[in-house]
């Protein structure tokens, strides 16, 4: 707002420096360093007049303030005291440069005088103060509640005199529901980078209490995380609720208080954002349910008992299918922090970090086999799973370039990001599912997921805590196996005689029989090539394991291919099959020689 808005009855004059008061309900307490402002006004004098009021009041208006105040006078009652007998002024505009020029030893200063109101008075500092730069979030919230709550003002009337839009005024306003403390805490805190943006965002946490528990994180490397975890957490709320009135509404569904009961047994994992028809896929029958985090569990009824170590193993594979769930929807949340920093990422950082993102594109591609470059690609750009379903095709390049907002450095920048294959799990799955939920970090794609947060964090991005602790395995989410407490040895006893061991198995040739696993280990890299590809074996993953690992568990414990292909329920990536598949007695496969000539 000008200093000249909305006074009237203005004169210009000069007064005597000595005679000008700073206003006692200035809302600027604090003035800020005046030795600039000082040389300035010394140098060159006040190039801008200041606004005053008249302190002059009637013998009979003094008495009445010295009435009301029953001797516990304001701040402005008190200065009304002090001065309304007297030929003074009070500044309402201008109390920066009263300040430098008493400082700067001025003896007069140009003055508009104006006629205003107490209210008027407070008003008009309240709206020239909210224009400054420097006002924290909090100290430009409060400001509007006051115009609004204590001056009457409209919000169109705020909008106007302040400059600002009446929708900002109205979302402003909304930030004076936050809990007042936190507020200040966070918007004093000098190290926090918040932006108003920012706390807007909070208004989508329909949850007064998760709203100020996340507002607490607000300008920290952690805040987006939380924010998206709260969103989450709110959106699966919801997804609950609908997934319990479909579930009520259909026969033969019960809900499953008790999850680890060994009674029961898995049938499907749902996600409680998929559309409830996918229930008509399951068989007819009693099915029981239970919700965990984002996740709908079907189980159905075990139809024979099971022995105590069966029921053990049951229940840790429940926990760990628990743990999988927890981390998918970790990584998950993982990947939209970073997908999300490259799209908002503006066109001039980008330009500034294409070469980190050529290099962070080159160190990544090298981790993976089969980027799905293109799918990226159109995805930053706007096409999103369906509308790519729906064109039945990669949309043509000048397509792009009309579909897309991105000027030329960010376009780059995503076919760049794009080629680190970088996904919700195709980038992260083998840190935790091949083992379903156990840390894997010897796994490929952790590799290349270090590569995308190295070049991202060049890039200014930053990891939340929970971020890291999922690369460095720390994370409360994965799955542990309980420890086995060890039992005292018994005592010895004398060794009953034993039978002689059985001769071991010989071959047609007299050689000793072996394993798979032992005659795998003893070929060449291209024998053992031929031989896998000769019986019908997937090569990738599971020859290079062969040749790394010492044990045919280790090697079940990395690889994807099942022996026992769809006759196979295990949930565990059929571990035991693999195994039990390398431990068989192995037989030389009959080649059949070819005739050259």
């Amino acid at each position: 707002m000008s200093e000249n808005a909305n006074a009237q009855n203005r004169t210009l004059q000069y007064i005597a420096t000595d005679r000008i008061f700073p206003h006692p309900d200035n809302p600027r307490k604090n003035l800020g360093d005046l030795t600039e402002l000082a040389d300035s006004i010394r140098h060159s004098g006040v190039m801008q007049n200041l606004t005053v009021v008249s302190n002059r009041i009637s013998q009979a208006e003094y008495e009445k303030i010295l009435d009301s105040c029953e001797g516990h006078p304001t701040d402005y009652q008190r200065h009304m005291l002090n001065h309304g007998l007297e030929d003074s002024y009070t500044v309402v505009i201008g109390h920066r440069r009263l300040a430098a020029a008493k400082l700067a030893g001025l003896s007069e200063l140009p003055c508009v005088v104006v006629d205003m109101s107490y209210q008027e008075q407070v008003a008009t500092m309240m709206t020239e103060n909210l224009q400054r730069v420097d006002l924290t979030p909090y100290e430009q919230a409060q400001g509007f509640r006051q115009l609004t709550a204590d001056f009457g003002m409209s919000i169109d009337d705020v909008a106007e005199k302040t400059g600002f839009s009446s929708s900002t005024v109205r979302r402003r306003l909304k930030l004076c529901d936050l809990d007042g403390d936190i507020f200040r805490k966070v918007s004093d805190d000098e190290s926090r980078q918040i932006s108003m943006g920012d706390l807007e965002r909070l208004a989508e946490i329909e949850d007064e209490k998760t709203r100020n528990i996340v507002l607490a994180s607000i300008g920290t490397r952690n805040f987006e995380n939380e924010l998206r975890k709260a969103l989450n957490a709110q959106e699966n709320e919801k997804n609950d609720k609908k997934w319990r009135e479909a579930l009520e509404q259909r026969e033969g569904f019960q809900e499953l208080r008790d999850y680890y009961s060994s009674e029961y047994v898995l049938e499907k994992i749902i996600m409680l954002g998929d559309d409830p028809a996918v229930l008509d896929e399951l068989p007819d029958g009693m099915h029981f349910w239970s919700i965990l985090g984002c996740y709908l569990y079907i189980k159905k009824k075990r139809e024979e008992k099971n022995g105590k170590e069966v029921e053990k193993q049951e229940a840790e594979k429940q926990k760990r299918q628990e743990a999988y769930s927890r981390v998918k929807e970790a990584f998950r949340r993982a990947y939209d922090l970073r997908k999300s920093f490259v799209e908002k990422m503006k066109e001039k950082d980008a330009k500034t970090h294409l070469l980190d993102a050529l290099v962070m594109a080159y160190e990544a591609t090298k981790c993976h086999a089969e980027p799905n470059i293109l799918y990226d690609f159109c995805n930053l750009n706007g096409y999103c799973e369906e509308h790519l379903d729906q064109i039945g095709d990669y949309p043509d390049w000048y397509d792009i370039a009309t579909q897309t907002k991105a000027g030329s450095s960010k376009i780059i920048m995503y076919w760049l990001y794009s080629c680190c294959d970088d996904g919700p799990m195709d980038c992260t799955c083998s840190i935790m599912n091949d083992n379903y939920g156990k840390y894997l970090p010897e796994s490929r794609d952790r590799d290349r997921l270090t590569v995308i947060y190295r070049g991202l964090e060049r890039m200014g991005y930053q990891m939340s805590d929970e971020e890291a602790a999922l690369m460095d395995g720390t994370s409360p989410l994965y799955y542990r196996e309980a420890q086995k407490q060890t039992e005292p040895e018994p005592e010895t006893e004398p060794e009953p005689e034993t039978e002689p061991e059985p001769e071991e198995e010989k071959q047609e040739d007299g050689t000793q029989v072996q394993t798979r696993f032992q005659a795998f280990k003893a070929m060449s890299e291209e024998e053992l090539d031929f031989e896998l590809r000769y019986i019908g074996v997937p090569t990738h993953g599971i020859r290079k394991a062969i040749m790394e690992y010492d044990t045919a568990r280790d090697v079940a414990e990395r690889v994807w291919w099942c022996p026992a292909s769809q006759d196979c329920d295990s949930f565990e990536n059929c571990k035991d099959c693999i195994e039990n598949w390398l431990e068989q007695p192995y037989k030389p496969n009959k080649k059949e020689e070819t005739n050259d000539g």
